[in-house]
């Protein structure tokens, strides 16, 4: 997928007359964030740097290239229970406490849900913490007690590279 400025797509998004082209646009300017790079930039250094640290990722996202599609499956997920507003990342920390980071990337901002749902995880004794780099997240584990194996690296146009490709070659043998 070709690179597309903030700009542009804003004036495309404003120029739209159908409701389905605007979907797909926004669908487009979600993915073209950075936001995805670092969630799969954190499940590696997880795996590697915290090998015993138990933990999963919430994959609440609409990704339909179509709106009848993404109302589907929107009215699907949600009688199986998927809530707004739950973090990209749940932990059990060694304590036994839940643990939850929520990832933005650039100006992202948390949305209403989410600002609750983390409200509610601390209000329960659980920690929360928004993260926007690598850094962060390492920072909110290491305050939570963990002892990461190494420290998360940079990302930068090189290992931002590598990690499509990565990724690009886990999909080709997923099919």
């Amino acid at each position: 997928m070709s690179e597309i400025n903030q700009e542009g797509l804003d004036a495309m998004l404003k120029s739209c007359d159908s409701m389905t082209k605007r979907r797909q646009l926004l669908m487009k300017k979600k993915r073209s964030n950075g936001e995805d790079l670092l969630q799969a930039a954190c499940k590696t250094w997880f795996e590697k740097a915290l090998p015993d640290l138990m933990w999963y990722a919430v994959w609440n996202e609409n990704y339909y290239p179509d709106e009848k599609q993404a109302m589907i499956q929107g009215a699907r997920k949600k009688r199986m229970g998927v809530r707004a507003g739950v973090c990209d990342y749940m932990f059990v920390l060694p304590n036994g406490m839940a643990a939850g980071i929520e990832l933005k990337w650039g100006n992202g901002k948390p949305s209403d849900s989410q600002k609750g749902w983390a409200e509610a995880m601390v209000r329960k004794g659980c920690r929360h913490a928004f993260c926007w780099n690598g850094a962060e997240v390492e920072a909110a584990l290491r305050s939570w007690g963990l002892k990461p194996l190494y420290p998360f690296p940079p990302i930068n146009k090189g290992s931002a590279k590598l990690l499509r490709q990565s990724i690009a070659a886990e999909e080709l043998w997923k099919r």
